[in-house]
This record gives C-alpha cells, structure tokens and sequence, in this order.
C-alpha cells in the first residue's frame, strides 16, 4: 500500500523516488495507492489535487488507481479492493519457498559460538523441503535440521480447523515432527569447488616416448637442412635482379651538401639555388622580431605606470586547502576523490581508445597480459585462455539452461510443507553473535534455496543508472559495490564492459550511465 498526502504539495519527493525505483527494480506485487488529507484542502481545489496526484502516480503506476481514505465508508472501500484484486507475480520469489517469521527463538549449543534459530511461520511460494538450504538476508546460508508442523494459529474458521486436524481444541498446541533432514540426500554448504595444484601436470616421460621424440627431432634436422640449401639458391639469384633493378633507377641529382640518399630522393630534380637570398630574409625577419618584442615590452612598462593606482596587492599562500577551515558538513577527501573520478571520466570519454603508460612501471610489464586482435569483431577469442587461479575454484554448468529447466521442474514436485501451512523450522549453526546483532521487532524472512544456488560461479548482468544523470557520480572498475539481487546481498568489485552483441566486449574502465 502507497500512502500519499493530499495537502503535502508533492506527492512523489525525491526519497519516494529512489525507493519505488529500488522496488521496481526487485520486483513489484500487488499495489493499492491511497490518498488522505482531501478533506484539509477547500472543497473547490480538492478535485484538482486528487487529479494531480493521480497523474503523478500514472507516471510510476499505469494501471493504478487512487482511493481517497478520508471516511469509514472509504475503509470499507479500501478492504474491498485489496480483498478482490488480482495478484501480480513475482517471479523471482514465487520460484522458491519462503517464510515471514511470526516468531524466533534462538537455542545456544554448548560450545556457546553457535546454536539452533526455532523460526515459525506460513510456508509461502514453493513446498518446503528439509534437505534444502536456506537463506537469511544479511546473514548467509545454514541446513536445517528438521521441520515440525503445529495447528494454524490464526484460523478463518476455529471449528473447522478443529475438525480438519482430527483434535480437539485444548489440544491445538500439540507439536509434531514433519520432517528430519538426510544426510545422504541433504544440500551441502560447499560454496567454492576444490581446487587441485597438481591438475594438468604430466607425468614424466617414458624411455619409448623419449627414443621417440630424438627420432623425430633427427628427421626435422636433416629437412630444415634441405630446405635451407635450396632456399640458398633462390635468395641469391633473387639479390642478383634486386641490385640489377636497382641500378638501372638511380639517376644523378645536384642537391646540397650534407644530404643523405633519403633526402635526395624527396628532393625535386630542378632545385633553384635561392639558399642566400633565405639566409638574408631570416635574418631581417629576426631582426623585426626583437624591435616587434621590445616596442610590446616599453608599451607594457607605460601602461603599467599609468594604472598603478588602479591595483593593488595581496598575499595568496600557495597549497591546498586547508582541511580544519573546510566546512564542517562536507567531507574533504570525499570530495577530492570524487573530482579525481569525474576528471577520469571525461578524459575516458575525450579519449576512449587511448591509455597512458605509467611512469614507474615500463610499458612492456604493464601490458604484458594483454595481446592484440586482428579484427576485434571476427578474431577468435577462447574464453578459457590464461584464467587466473582463482577461476578453479567456481562451479561451470554444461548446460544452464537444461539444469534450470529441470531445478525449477522437481522444485514443483518436492515432498514436504506445502504452501499455506504453519510449521517451525529449526535451523542449526547459526553464529550467536548474528543474533545477538539483531535489532528487537526487526522482521525475519527465510527464504530456501534452489539445488546449487548456494554455489559460487561468474554471473553477467547488466546495469542501469536511475534518476538525473546531473547526480549521477562516475564509477570506477573495479571498485568495491553493494548488490542486492533478489533476497541476496553481497559485495563485489564488478569489470565493466560495454553491452554490444557478440562474444567479445570492450571493457569501460569507467561506468556513468547507460
């Protein structure tokens, strides 16, 4: 539900902004817009403002209409609409299971680190699997243990419930365990494959291969020196017509002295012997120059004279700027970073292709990673050439599109807590001092995983930069961002490049808009 004020002035401010862009971009569900305050503006402007904050809000919400909510009737109305509307999906969460914790408790172990998180809630989305992992926002993946299941507490129909459960309703509180985890079949917490040092080392030559590789070698040898002899011949009698060619074009000039055989080919066959009258018209130019100069010089030192009363002077220290005399509500390295980046970005955008060479380091080490393309659009480019290390260590899928098609396929078929029921999930391992961390009434939602989602590998996605590009502060790549894709949120230096069809792109070293 969006509550706008009538009598406000503006009905979508800057913070409104950001936060229906943050909330569109994660996916937006079902919405009611409702509009107070009408009653606080006089009768005859009351139909203007409505308009007006109805054709603000069509600029975020096409199809949304507002509701006044002044009166009781215009509760009633409100209740009506929520009750009978259609539900939007959301894709991203209506593929997995996911709970709103009513209530936590946390049980510490005996080791005291960690303990076991009881969170009970309604299963939403997706049946709920023991076996699967989950995940808690801003806290990190953890396995449970086991799943038990009580009574709805919040019934439409207290006596219908009583007689669906088969118990009466003093015994509404009874308990009772659902599920236990498996460990053979459990999701494991590997995040990272393990990576082997001695994968791709060959083992030591055998004797054969050795006799082998010689044999080989003597035979390269003995038609390196055929082809050689007769690749002899051939030069020779090659030299021979290039020096006869040659001699018949050399032809005589007169140039002057002191010209080497590359100046003289530049040099006309007719050459008019005018070297004495250019010496002397350089050295009347000179000449006119100094007078030129000196006559500036005399002018400066008399207009100088004449408006000396029109000056005055005044000391100005040399340096930067003083830090304890800046203003006290801006921050000085911050702004001097940013400067820095905006002077980076428009020498990035003056000059695209070019790179300057560093001072300390020689070119040839700088750029020694890097190698040249042909055609940028048609050379070959293997995508697994000169990886660092570290790459071992993510998951590659073969086919991600089939492993995606058959996740989201057995995700429907999964026998556990199906959607709607209350159950308690008892969720091991989790640090003590993350709850201890938790602000009291802070709203708790788990959400499980899909099979290997908890597996790192490289993702590609593609950003975009909202609100007026005036604001908009230039990126570095590289440099250290917070990602909140979906329920998770972590931290990455990102490598920009430019979003272009193909199998190569160009890197962008900076990030402004898009």
């Amino acid at each position: 539900m969006f509550l706008v004020s009538a009598s406000s002035g503006e009905t979508i401010d800057d913070a409104g902004e950001k936060i229906l862009t943050a909330i569109m971009a994660q996916g937006l569900p079902s919405t009611v817009v409702v509009v107070t305050d009408l009653e606080s503006i006089p009768p005859k402007k009351r139909h203007t403002a409505k308009q007006q904050v109805q054709k603000d809000v069509l600029r975020w919400l096409p199809d949304e209409k507002i509701i006044t909510l002044d009166k009781i009737g215009d509760g009633l109305t409100f209740l009506r609409k929520v009750g009978s509307q259609k539900q939007r999906a959301v894709i991203q969460r209506d593929r997995r299971p996911h709970m709103l914790a009513e209530v936590a408790e946390f049980m510490p172990d005996d080791e005291g680190s960690t303990g076991t998180l009881k969170v009970s809630g309604f299963v939403r989305g997706c049946p709920l699997s023991v076996n699967s992992l989950v995940h808690i926002p801003g806290w990190g993946d953890f396995q449970m243990s086991h799943l038990e299941t009580t009574s709805d507490p919040h019934p439409l129909d207290k006596g219908r419930a009583a007689r669906d459960s088969g118990m009466e309703t003093d015994d509404s509180d009874i308990t009772r365990v659902l599920a236990t985890a498996d460990p053979r079949i459990q999701e494991s917490l590997q995040s990272e494959n393990s990576l082997d040092p001695m994968e791709g080392e060959q083992t030591w030559p055998t004797e054969n291969i050795i006799v082998h590789l010689l044999e080989s070698l003597c035979k390269v040898r003995i038609l390196w020196t055929l082809w050689k002899e007769s690749r002899h011949g051939l030069l020779k009698e090659e030299l021979d017509e290039a020096k006869e060619s040659l001699e018949s074009k050399r032809r005589v000039k007169r140039v002057p002295k002191g010209t080497s055989d590359y100046q003289a080919a530049w040099i006309p066959d007719e050459l008019k012997d005018d070297d004495d009258d250019d010496g002397e018209t350089d050295e009347n130019s000179e000449e006119e120059i100094i007078k030129m100069n000196e006559a500036d010089s005399d002018g400066v030192s008399s207009c100088g004279d004449e408006d000396a009363d029109d000056y005055e002077t005044i000391t100005v220290t040399e340096g930067g700027v003083d830090a304890q005399r800046y203003d006290d509500k801006m921050d000085l390295s911050e702004e001097q970073e940013t400067l820095k980046k905006i002077k980076e970005a428009r020498t990035d955008s003056q000059f695209p292709d070019e790179i300057d060479t560093p001072h300390e380091t020689p070119a040839r080490v700088r750029f020694q990673k890097y190698r040249g393309l042909q055609s940028f659009r048609t050379s070959p480019w293997d995508p697994c050439e000169n990886l660092p290390v570290e790459y071992s260590r993510i998951f590659q899928f073969a086919n991600f599109d089939r492993t995606k098609k058959r996740v989201l396929k057995d995700s429907k078929e999964t026998e556990g807590a199906m959607p709607g029921w209350y159950v308690t999930l008892h969720i091991h391992g989790v640090p003590q001092h993350l709850w201890a961390a938790r602000r009291s009434g802070h709203p708790l939602v788990v959400y499980v995983l899909l099979p290997h989602e908890q597996k790192m590998s490289l993702l590609n996605i593609v950003l975009k930069r909202t609100g007026p590009i005036e604001n908009q502060q230039p990126i570095k790549s590289k440099e250290q961002l917070v990602f909140h894709i979906g329920h998770r949120r972590f931290k990455a230096c990102p490598i920009f490049s430019q979003h272009t069809n193909g199998s190569k792109h160009k890197v962008a070293s900076i990030f402004i808009s898009t």
